[in-house]
């Protein structure tokens, strides 16, 4: 008997893409809401901003265990996947820009509005973002023009694989350690997200070899969980969030990133890499989602994308406003409600938007479905 798409998909992998987009939202509700709380030296907002930091991580390892098992024809890739993601992206960073652009041409003569407008569109057909929080859709377009390289690399065996993994994590660290920062040697830790999310899920899932699937959504059965590791992974995972949390509390940590130059702790913390990995996976091995819980998690995963590209409209156009006007009353609760107000206006935005036929492609919608 045939099996549908529907009943075949990996409901695991819906979960971890719908908490990576409520990471994605909350760390910028909490970073335009500028709150700190604590309980005794315990900064809560520390464990608030290490679940926010999760997102993007999430996001590329998610993306890996995606596409790498895929056969990827390079042309087919480019023009299918590579060619509508920079579309879009040109498209949303011009649109982030308009805002200024109409502040500035209360400033500018007629004659010099057009040549303004003609220099922001150039600097989105460069994908130079417009707003600093579209730096994402430069590194997935990165990524993804690199994806028919890594796709490669599923033929190489497990030890390898994960040599490679570890090898390019410890480039990360060698380079902060020498004070480098560039958006070219990030590009290098990102990668290392994508072959984890591979990794995690192809390998070391604990799924015999013959229930695989090419397709990385399928085989929604064939990961079957196994309690024990399952709990000693949310338990390793607890133990590396508690272990950031006591480097942070204690700022000669901190200060050996800040003493080579390097304003980063909070994206390459080697606790934020190692929590990230190991939710990953823990989210992974747990049982999956079925019956309802299931098809309300399809809906937040295809419409996560949509909710990225939104959210910082909302949350400027409305929350700040509303919650965040007063920074002596802003607290870790009106940045949870200004999150959860962000979330559900932005879904309703990508699902509105989703089903409409020239809009859809501005939110790739299609693309989701089919992932």
């Amino acid at each position: 008997m045939a099996v549908s798409a529907k009943e075949n998909r990996n409901t695991r992998l819906d979960l971890v893409r719908t908490l990576a987009i409520i990471a994605v939202v909350w760390i910028h509700c909490q970073e335009n809401g500028n709150f700190s709380l604590s309980i005794g030296p315990v900064p809560v907002d520390a464990l608030t901003y290490l679940f926010g930091r999760m997102g993007v991580p999430l996001f590329l390892m998610l993306t890996g265990a995606l596409l790498i098992p895929r056969e990827i024809r390079p042309l087919r890739f480019y023009l299918t996947r590579l060619l509508p993601l920079y579309l879009v992206a040109v498209f949303w960073t011009f649109l982030y820009s308009l805002p200024g652009l109409v502040r500035g041409a209360a400033g500018l003569t007629a004659g010099a509005v057009l040549p303004a407008a003609g220099a922001a569109l150039v600097r989105a057909l460069c994908m130079t973002p417009s707003e600093k929080h579209l730096w994402y859709l430069g590194v997935i377009f990165a990524v993804y023009l690199l994806m028919p390289l890594l796709a490669q690399l599923k033929r190489c065996r497990t030890a390898p694989l994960a040599g490679i993994v570890l090898g390019l994590l410890a480039f990360t660290g060698l380079r902060l350690a020498a004070g480098v920062s560039h958006i070219a040697a990030d590009i290098v830790l990102y990668i290392a997200y994508v072959l984890a999310g591979y990794l995690l899920t192809d390998r070391l899932a604990g799924r015999p070899a013959a229930e695989r699937k090419p397709d990385g959504y399928a085989g929604a059965a064939a990961a079957r969980p196994r309690p024990a590791r399952t709990a000693a992974l949310w338990i390793l995972t607890a133990f590396s969030a508690a272990l950031f949390v006591f480097t942070y509390v204690h700022d000669r940590f901190r200060n050996a990133f800040a003493v080579r130059g390097l304003d980063v702790w909070w994206y390459y913390s080697p606790f934020i890499i190692l929590t990230a990995v190991l939710l990953f996976a823990a989210l992974y091995a747990g049982p999956a989602p079925s019956g309802r819980a299931a098809g309300v998690l399809r809906f937040l995963s295809e419409n996560s994308f949509g909710v990225y590209l939104v959210h910082l409209f909302v949350i400027r156009g409305i929350f700040r406003g509303a919650f965040f006007t007063d920074t002596a009353r802003t607290s870790a609760g009106t940045a949870a409600l200004a999150a959860l107000g962000t979330l559900a206006i932005s879904y309703a935005i990508s699902a509105v938007c989703g089903k409409i036929p020239g809009l859809r492609r501005l939110f790739l919608k299609k693309s989701l479905q089919k992932s």
